[in-house]
């Protein structure tokens, strides 16, 4: 699973303080449907403006303005509340390869100190052929709130069901939206949010 925030435009969607997002996929069935990909879409939203999205699926096709079934609420440390959505779509592909399924839209949560407001670009690569039938499993909550002043950690849980090796890195300015220099994290202003 690659999950980053950018800049981006999809006519379709309609979002207003967007928490956080995931798109998992899996290859049902690999022996009968190899290029057949289900798509699981989790999104966060504050409660009151709960957004839509539309998933491209990297060959050309889109699957729709989907707002999903609501999964779960939570509060944040402010008592902002926020709802999680996810929904199910299924996608035939052409031919093996390598695609990037995303859904982008605006806007951040407010008064973030990088990228408040912002549009946002949540993806995932999918990867047909090879005996690849999952992609990286990560998990998160959809709020992190970290207290500023020092530098702060946080886990993310990963596997691959196929074995495959696992990395990660910070995004770049080009897919974070943020300008050169903001797009990783700095103690000097406290840390990103």
């Amino acid at each position: 699973l690659a999950m980053a925030c950018t800049w981006g435009w999809t006519a379709e969607a309609s979002a207003s303080h967007f928490r956080h997002g995931t798109i998992n996929w899996r290859t049902p069935d690999p022996d009968n449907f190899p290029l057949r990909v289900e798509f699981t879409v989790i999104t966060s939203w504050r409660s009151a403006s709960i957004g839509s999205t539309n998933l491209a699926f990297g060959d050309g096709s889109v699957n729709g303005t989907l707002r999903g079934t609501t999964i779960g609420t939570g509060v944040d440390n402010n008592g902002n509340p926020y709802t999680t959505t996810q929904y199910i779509a299924t996608h035939d592909y052409a031919a093996e390869g390598e695609y990037t399924a995303f859904f982008d839209s605006c806007c951040r949560v407010a008064g973030l100190q990088n990228g408040a407001n912002a549009d946002f670009r949540v993806e995932a690569t999918v990867g047909l052929g090879g005996g690849n039938t999952a992609p990286l499993a990560t998990g998160s909550t959809a709020i992190v709130q970290l207290e500023r002043g020092a530098v702060r950690t946080h886990d993310f849980l990963m596997f691959d069901a196929d074995g495959d090796p696992v990395s990660c890195r910070f995004a770049t300015s080009a897919e974070s939206g943020l300008p050169v220099g903001q797009e990783v994290p700095s103690v000097a202003n406290g840390g990103a949010q």
